[in-house]
């Protein structure tokens, strides 16, 4: 097993890992952190390469976390009631962020890292929120119900 350190603060570690194991497949064991102002962990299989440990490198530097959390789970159906979406993109310099609510894209405009979204439903229905590019970002997907 070999393991490669990456300094990342805050990783959304499913996320990372998901994106490791797609380009990397059966040579990647997993992710560990360690807690905050620890490096991370990337494990190898003992079948992995240089070119192998460049790219799982890659990956993790250019890893974005993104994290969404809802005020509520549920509102009334009446337009008035809210879920307000918090948007965490903790990397300095972080991309932009595009939420789907359903398929309808919604821009968050981020200020130092967070942003929020409003939910609000006239009809009775679900609502999923989920970031519009998640590879390497984020594997959150949040459900808002309107009754």
């Amino acid at each position: 097993m070999q393991e490669i350190t990456v300094a990342l603060d805050n990783p959304q570690v499913t996320a990372l890992d998901t994106a490791l194991r797609a380009a990397l497949g059966s040579k990647c064991s997993g992710v560990s952190t360690y807690g905050t102002g620890r490096p991370v962990s990337i494990w190898l299989d003992d079948t992995a390469v240089q070119a192998d440990i460049d790219t799982a490198t890659a990956i993790a530097t250019a890893h974005d976390p993104v994290f969404l959390t809802a005020s509520k789970s549920t509102i009334a159906a009446d337009g008035v009631d809210t879920a307000t979406i918090t948007v965490q993109a903790p990397k300095s310099g972080a991309a932009a962020v595009t939420l789907l609510m359903g398929s309808t894209p919604v821009p968050v405009t981020l200020a130092a890292g967070v942003g929020t979204v409003v939910i609000t439903s006239l009809d009775p229905t679900v609502i999923t929120v989920t970031v519009q590019t998640p590879a390497n970002r984020t594997t959150d997907t949040l459900t808002i119900q309107a009754v």
